[in-house]
């Protein structure tokens, strides 16, 4: 998965940064993304919880 998004960030990635800004950019959004999908994952179980 990481490996295909630093291939992804390098083909398609600004060709002026060049592929390690970009593949790090494309691995900090692969982060952001991941963690905010657990932090609302959490966040409705936690909701949840009581009606469960």
């Amino acid at each position: 998965m990481i490996k295909v998004s630093l291939y992804v960030a390098g083909k398609f990635g600004p060709s002026n940064f060049g592929f390690p800004v970009s593949g790090l950019f494309c691995l900090f959004c692969f982060f952001f993304f991941s963690f905010l999908f657990f932090a609302i994952f959490m966040h409705l179980l936690f909701v949840l919880l009581p009606f469960l």
